[in-house]
């Protein structure tokens, strides 16, 4: 059971720096709106609007 909480533990880290590796390079590309258009669920459509997501 500890191991799994442990697991659990450091699967939550990892996936928190993967979301911030990922946003950082939104950030830092020069079209960060196409670049985050990509990053969006396609499920979604082109109904969903950027500013929601920029919020986020």
């Amino acid at each position: 059971m500890e191991a799994t909480r442990e697991f659990l533990a450091e699967l939550k880290v990892l996936t928190n720096v993967h979301l911030l590796n990922l946003f950082e390079e939104v950030l830092n590309h020069p079209d960060s709106d196409e670049y985050l258009r990509k990053l969006v669920d396609p499920r979604l459509g082109d109904g969903y609007p950027l500013d929601s997501v920029w919020k986020v």
